[in-house]
């Protein structure tokens, strides 16, 4: 790999760590839920060993029920969740990339032809929303 191409690539650095970060959340966020739950589910029995109010411990059962729910499901709502999460991430991580690719390497990628003849690929480049009208539409 050449220097140059080298020092290209290092512009995907930005993208691919802001990916990992929240990948890496999104997995401890996973993981400190499961604890909370089963921490939850426990809860009604502490407040009673404490002989904590009688509401106080109503409301401890009502979320105990609901988080021995979802771990009973194995958790299907919150992998859920953390699924169209990532997946989110993944479509910016890729949206990311084709930029950095776009303003790296112009010459690679055609102008868009479109009536509007003077809008090109630099409508997708991050621009304010006033910069994108001003540039494609006057």
């Amino acid at each position: 790999m050449s220097e140059q191409s080298g020092s290209k690539l290092m512009h995907l650095q930005v993208p691919i760590h802001n990916w990992g970060q929240y990948s890496e959340g999104t997995e401890v966020l996973v993981h400190l839920t499961h604890d909370g739950f089963v921490s939850t589910v426990n809860t009604p029995e502490i407040y009673r060993a404490l002989e904590m109010d009688e509401a106080m411990i109503e409301h401890a059962e009502w979320k105990a029920a609901h988080a021995q729910k979802e771990i009973d499901a194995g958790f299907s709502t919150l992998h859920a969740h953390s699924l169209l999460g990532l997946w989110g991430a993944f479509e910016c991580l890729i949206e990311d990339i084709f930029k950095e690719a776009i303003m790296l390497i112009p010459a690679s990628f055609p102008p868009v032809h479109s009536p509007r003849s003077s809008c090109r690929w630099t409508f997708f480049l991050g621009r304010t929303a006033s910069e994108r009208r001003r540039s494609c539409w006057n």
